[in-house]
This record gives C-alpha cells, structure tokens and sequence, in this order.
C-alpha cells in the first residue's frame, strides 16, 4: 500500500516539474527571444505602399500588414500553419454580393415596367363627347349665378360696415374704450418691468463672470508655483534625471539595426528646397549614412522608400520598468 502512495506522489511530482518547466520555459522564451521586425514604404506618384513583418521564436508567430490605396490595411496573422487573424477580403464574396445586386435591380425594373402596362392610360388622356349647346347653357347659367353672388356679398359688407360703426359709438359712449387704454397702459408698465429684468440678469451674469475669471487667476498663479517649486526641489531634480537616463536606454533598445532610404524632393521654388535640403544636411550625423536625401531644383516632386530591420528584446525593457517601478520618488509622484 505505501509503495503504490509513493508511487502516486512520484507521478504528481513529475507532473508538477514539468508544468514548472513549460512555465519557466516560455517565461524565458518572451523575455529572451527578441521580436523581429521589418518594414518597407514606398511613395511614388502620389501613391503610398506599406508592408511590414513581425516574427518570434523562429517563425512560430507570423504578423504581416499590408497598406495600399486600393485594398486598404490588410493583417494576416498566423501561428505555425493555421490563420488566427485575415482582415483581406475574398473576392469571391464581392463577386456574391454583386450578383445579388444586379439580381435585386432586375427584378426592380421588371416590375416597374409591368406596372406601367397595367394602367396605360392617365385621367387626363380620357374624353368623353359632349353636345355644343349644352356647354353653352351651363355657362351662361353660371354666370348668372355668381353676378347674383357679387351682388349680395355687396349688399351684405355694406350692412356690417354700419353695423361695426353703430357698435364702436355705442362702446364710445359707454366707456369701453377708456378700459381699453388702461389696460394697454397696464401692458406697458409690464413690458418695461421685463426688459428691467433683463438688465438687472445681465449685469448680475457680468459681474459673475468678472468673480469667476478672478478666482481661475488664483488657481492658474497657485499651479505655476506648485510646478515652479516642483521644478526646483532637487529630490525631483534627481527624478528626472534619472527617468532620463532610462529613456535613453529604452531609446537605445527600440533603435532599428538597419535603416535605409532614398528621398527625391523637390518643392514650389528653389529657395525653400535649398532651406530643406540645408536642414536634411544637418540631419545626417544623427540619421546614418545609409539615408540618401536628394533635392531637385528643377520640378515639384515627391517620391522616395525607406527599409526598416530590427529586434526588440523584452528582457531589458522588463529590467527598466522594474528600476522605474522600485524608485521611492516616481513612487510618491504616483500617489499623488
């Protein structure tokens, strides 16, 4: 029985060292293994093309990009033989949705012309015959009519125009128009109370205004001395310097191995060409030989590629942030 227990926690045992070793193995392999990259760009007649490729632990995990005007971006990622990512279209689909378009306008037009078949004629191409003598009548009939309706209307203005006038004496005479004037007396007075309103609001919404533009005055020269005492204690003097130095080692780090161009520039006029060519010129003790800057100074132009090669380890970049991490000063900075 004790043998077969001991066997058991031997095999337990054996498991656990070996996930421990697959755990440390691919810890080691992210840290150690550099990532690889490279990247090409062209330009030429107005029209970009970029390709880029990112491989790790010897081809294990592929990551291509491709940019163009006509496709787009495009990312195709792979793990040994099998697709995780594709972004590219098949052109088999497009050639499936057009056919179902064309189906769909088809089908739109037949229906529309059958629909024109089935009502041929408009209202307004059906006559009906009708005797001369019979249009006659009824026009002279309805002439008759709408004189006799003039006359009445006529007739009738005439009435109520002395009846509005027999009103309004009888209003005169009673004193309805003096309550009249009051009351736009009344509407008067209310008016100019709004627009007394109106004045005292804005005047109050002005001198809030000027309150509050006093009060950010006081926070704005209370941050400059919070950031002008932070700049000169020397504890965040020795902060940056530090945070510096990390930067420049991550710089170094992420800097390519291998980087090549050509540029053909040529722009409006020969003088702002010879300005860029003067400040590319400058440029060269910090871009690398490899960099050919060419200015023309004789046509507007453009063009020129560009080749990228490189690693990236992230052991190193692991030992920075970790310094970082540790300094008691970036600590305190962060809490607060």
């Amino acid at each position: 029985m004790l043998h077969v227990v001991l066997l058991i926690l031997k095999i337990i045992g054996i498991i656990i060292a070996v996930l421990l070793g697959l755990i440390i193995l691919t810890v080691a392999a992210v840290l150690f293994v550099p990532i690889r990259y490279t990247a090409k760009a062209q330009y030429k007649d107005g029209i970009p093309i970029i390709q880029a490729k990112v491989t790790w632990l010897f081809h294990l995990l592929r990551i291509k990009c491709l940019f163009n005007l006509e496709e787009g971006l495009n990312i195709r990622i792979k793990i040994l033989f099998f697709n995780l990512k594709s972004s590219k279209k098949d052109s088999n689909d497009e050639e499936h949705i057009e056919k179902k378009d064309t189906k769909k306008r088809r089908k739109k037009k037949e229906h529309s012309v059958f629909d024109e078949e089935e009502h041929p004629f408009h209202e307004e191409d059906i006559f009906f015959d009708k005797p001369e003598e019979s249009i006659d009548r009824t026009a002279m009939e309805n002439d008759y009519k709408n004189q006799a309706m003039d006359s009445d209307k006529k007739t009738s203005d005439i009435e109520i125009n002395q009846e509005n006038i027999e009103y309004e004496e009888h209003l005169f005479e009673t004193g309805v128009f003096e309550e009249d004037v009051r009351e736009h007396e009344k509407i008067k007075k209310n008016i100019f109370l709004i627009i007394k309103n109106k004045i005292i609001d804005i005047i109050q919404k002005i001198i809030a205004l000027i309150q509050k533009i006093k009060v950010t005055k006081e926070t704005i020269t209370k941050k400059s001395k919070e950031i002008s005492d932070m700049i000169n204690d020397p504890k965040n003097r020795e902060m940056v310097a530090f945070l510096w130095v990390q930067v420049k080692k991550l710089l170094t780090i992420l800097k390519p191995k291998k980087v090549e161009a050509y540029i053909h520039f040529g722009l409006k006029d020969a003088e702002t060409t010879g300005k860029a060519a003067m400040y590319a010129a400058s440029l060269y003790g910090f871009i690398g030989k490899n960099i050919t800057i060419y200015p023309d100074f004789e046509q507007e132009i453009i063009e020129g590629n560009i080749y990228i090669k490189g690693s990236i380890q992230l052991f190193p970049i692991a030992i920075i942030a970790l310094k970082v991490y540790r300094n008691k000063q970036v600590r305190k900075y962060i809490k607060r």
